[in-house]
């Protein structure tokens, strides 16, 4: 497998034993050809980073952005935050990641106050007050940082680490991150999933490895569910927060990604496609137990990074599924990155799909949906 296939499949990488997790090169894997191997995606984030094959390409006009209070900032309206990439025929090159709000309704549509750079993967507090996310500027190395809601207190975490995929426990005290240590010093160093006190210190280690990513908090606070490589295959586990009792939740051969557990604590949502080389994902949800799967998405293309809402009622997801079946019968690489990805909300049970977000960006993924 060469740098352009890792750069374009992420998270559909065969190649687990070469995998390594440079994280100083984390965030602009995601958008550049040729980029280095998945740190699960998005780092994976990471179905969706094959559609930024085709780079120079004309986005469709579809835009509808609106344009109102900052959500965060005193909207009423619920906050879902989202990584937005936008590529047009004036800007043909791939362009930074952003950290933007909207809200569930498809109102307040914009940019949160932030570092420049490249800033994405943003996550609310469980009080709303603050968001984490992972930002770099220039050639920097990835890192874990803290603001509060309207962008003042930026504070970094894990200092010496560089960090993606972060998970804000229930309780609001840890985060949960991809991480690498001395990833500037050690690019190939130790890698694996940690965790690290909000208000600051040092992280603790939950697993060791790169074939460990996209941690997500149980609603209690004392288990993470993870996705694990095994071989050419990236199943579900869960593990406690100090790293004993992992135990595996999917085996029946297909790929899964981005799982997140229901507020209530019984169902995990997650991406999963049956296919580990095919181009076709679907939101699934299954008993926390790996039991009882189901179908909630029959979409031809693209639909992953399933997020619940607070009360459990609602999954928003990203979806290319505004392309015309035209559009559905060109090669799935090439056609996906030419109709960019929106956000949608549905029901939890699959129910009531409707766009939330699409303004003809490359990209809308969504991240967190606020309390």
């Amino acid at each position: 497998m060469n740098d352009s296939d890792l750069a374009v499949r992420r998270r559909l990488s065969n190649a687990i034993d070469d995998v390594t997790i440079d994280v100083e090169g984390r965030l602009s894997e995601l958008l550049v050809p040729g980029g280095r191997p998945p740190r699960r995606h998005h780092a994976a984030s990471a179905i969706f980073a094959l559609i930024v094959a085709v780079a120079g390409l004309a986005v469709v006009g579809r835009a509808f952005l609106h344009s109102s209070s900052l959500v965060g900032a005193g909207s009423e309206a619920q906050p879902i935050l989202f990584t937005r990439w936008e590529l047009t025929p004036e800007q043909p090159g791939f362009p930074d990641p952003r950290i933007w709000s909207v809200g569930v309704d498809g109102t307040s549509a914009h940019p949160l106050p932030q570092p420049p750079g490249e800033n994405e993967s943003a996550v609310w507090s469980p009080d709303g007050t603050r968001i984490a996310f992972v930002g770099r500027e220039g050639t920097a190395a990835a890192n874990l940082w803290v603001m509060n809601a309207d962008g003042s207190n930026l504070t970094q975490l894990a200092e010496g680490f560089g960090a993606d995929q972060i998970a804000w426990s229930p309780d609001g005290k840890e985060i949960a991150f991809l991480g690498a240590e001395d990833p500037v010093g050690n690019p190939g160093g130790p890698t694996g999933i940690w965790t690290v006190p909000a208000a600051g210190g040092d992280p603790s280690r939950v697993l060791q490895g790169s074939g460990w990513e996209q941690p997500g908090w149980s609603p209690e606070g004392t288990r993470l569910v993870v996705v694990g490589w095994n071989s050419n295959i990236r199943n579900l586990y869960t593990v406690n927060i100090d790293g004993s009792q992992l135990a595996q939740i999917t085996g029946d051969g297909a790929n899964y990604s981005d799982p997140h557990w229901s507020p209530d604590g019984t169902t995990i949502a997650c991406a999963r496609w049956a296919d580990p080389t095919g181009w076709n994902v679907d939101v699934y949800v299954m008993n926390a137990d790996g039991s009882h799967q189901r179908q909630l998405t029959h979409w031809k293309g693209w639909d992953s990074e399933p997020i619940w809402s607070p009360d459990g009622s609602q999954i928003v997801f990203t979806s290319d599924r505004d392309a015309t079946p035209a559009e559905l019968d060109i090669d799935e690489r090439q056609s996906a990155g030419e109709r960019g990805l929106a956000v949608y909300a549905m029901n939890a049970d699959g129910s009531n799909v409707q766009s939330i977000f699409d303004d003809g960006a490359m990209q809308n993924v969504p991240t967190s949906w606020g309390p």
